[in-house]
């Protein structure tokens, strides 16, 4: 991803007021420091990512800001490592599977175990919509604290456009599920998810939900020799539900027994939040957030995407995020300067924990350091260092305010960047979830 940013009139005079010689040190000298191998790629947790909020926040300490949280930081757990113990256990007639070979819990699972019987629900649809009405699950008789087993993805997926596609997620079929007062699912790949039967690689996934029931991942083979006993061919009943779809559950009456184990690391991350009070004595409890992200993913983190083989060296995230965080120290100080023009209060927000499923975004909504209905608008900086020669400009949410179009061509007529936006308020970063 390019520059990401939820745009404003405010942001952009901002932005051109930074541009000066005393500003372009300022940027140079706070890279050079997020940079700095001693940070060590900034990990989540590490002394690195320590090292990094500390400099912000005394930044934030030298500007005069009001330090929110305890003395400018926010402090939350991550998890950094998930792995499977021994302690896992999958049998069927008295038949021990094999981990990571036939089956593995997913990131998704609660640890427990359950012997129980078994219900096939096909795709693990249970929908209700204005357009789609489609339900996987038994009318005639409960399924609670049973196991349901439950073919991943969607029916169609020759068709980019399927109504499934909405509801298709193992996160949704999970919770399904529970709804429906399962204990324990079982999610299989069809072949057009994976050709070669292959189990989903064990990643971080961070939540501050608590995991609601069992959760593993069976191959193909594994899950085949549930339903032959019983005179089904899995390959066969996925067919029949794609060609053509049809709605068909099975009850099996054997039972599965299972123990699940994931094993998790935690480190401590930091947000850094600092507040310039407005000066109007109704709009100063309204507030402008600009924020950016400053961990990136050390030597490279294989936890985050197992699938990518990565070069183990010290990856200092120049544009990804040293360049949106020195941005926003640089504008911290502009606006520290000018406070008394200021009606509405603004925070700044250096957030840890984006590259893990932006956490820190998250915890910074969940804990509301100041009331969520006060958020006017917010601002998020993301690789803004990537400016080319012909000058292009990449802005989500324009859609989010009705004045945003007519406030970006008017500043544009004397720019004349080259701007790329989309109305969306959806982005990959951490102003999604405010969008949420």
């Amino acid at each position: 991803m390019r520059q990401t940013f939820i745009f404003t009139f405010f942001l952009q005079i901002l932005l051109i007021s930074a541009v000066g010689q005393k500003s372009t040190h300022n940027l140079e000298k706070h890279i050079r420091v997020l940079c700095s191998d001693t940070l060590e790629g900034r990990k989540v947790g590490t002394l690195g990512e320590q090292k990094a909020a500390k400099y912000i926040r005394n930044i934030f300490k030298e500007q005069n800001l009001e330090l929110l949280g305890e003395d400018g930081f926010l402090n939350f757990e991550v998890i950094t490592k998930v792995e499977a113990t021994q302690k896992n256990k999958f049998s069927l007639f008295n038949i021990d599977y094999k981990l990571g070979e036939d089956y593995l819990p997913i990131n998704l699972t609660k640890n427990d175990s359950l012997f129980a019987n078994v219900y096939f629900a096909g795709y693990g649809f249970d929908i209700e919509t204005d357009s789609l009405k489609w339900c996987d699950y038994p009318s005639t008789f409960h399924i609670n604290r049973m196991w349901v087993v439950v073919i991943r993805g969607v029916p169609d997926p020759q068709n980019e456009n399927s109504k499934f596609y909405p509801f298709a997620s193992d996160a949704q079929k999970i919770e399904m599920a529970r709804k429906r007062g399962a204990k324990g699912i079982v999610l299989v790949s069809p072949k057009y998810l994976s050709e070669e039967d292959g189990l989903m690689p064990l990643r971080i996934v961070q939540s501050l939900e608590n995991k609601s029931i069992i959760a593993i991942n069976a191959s193909r083979k594994a899950a085949s020799k549930l339903f032959w006993n019983y005179g089904i061919n899995f390959d066969n009943v996925e067919k029949n539900y794609n060609y053509p779809m049809e709605k068909k559950g099975v009850f099996i009456p054997a039972k599965i027994a299972n123990a699940t184990e994931l094993k998790y690391e935690k480190s401590t991350a930091s947000n850094v939040v600092g507040l310039i009070e407005g000066n109007n004595p109704v709009l100063k409890d309204e507030y402008i957030i600009i924020a950016a992200n400053h961990d990136h993913i050390g030597y490279g983190d294989l936890n985050l995407n197992p699938h990518k083989t990565d070069t183990i060296a010290i990856h200092s995230g120049a544009n990804n995020n040293a360049s949106a965080v020195a941005m926003l120290l640089d504008l911290s100080e502009k606006i520290s300067k000018n406070r008394r023009r200021l009606k509405r209060s603004v925070v700044f927000v250096s957030f840890s924990a984006k590259e893990y499923q932006y956490l820190g975004s998250k915890v910074f909504l969940k804990e509301e350091l100041i009331p969520i209905s006060k958020i006017k608008y917010m601002i998020n900086l993301n690789m803004v260092g990537g400016l080319d020669s012909e000058r292009n400009i990449y802005i989500n949410g324009v859609g989010t305010a009705k004045e945003f179009d007519s406030v970006l061509e008017q500043f544009n007529k004397k720019h004349q960047f080259k701007l790329h936006t989309n109305i969306y308020g959806y982005s990959a970063s951490d102003a999604n979830n405010f969008f949420q």
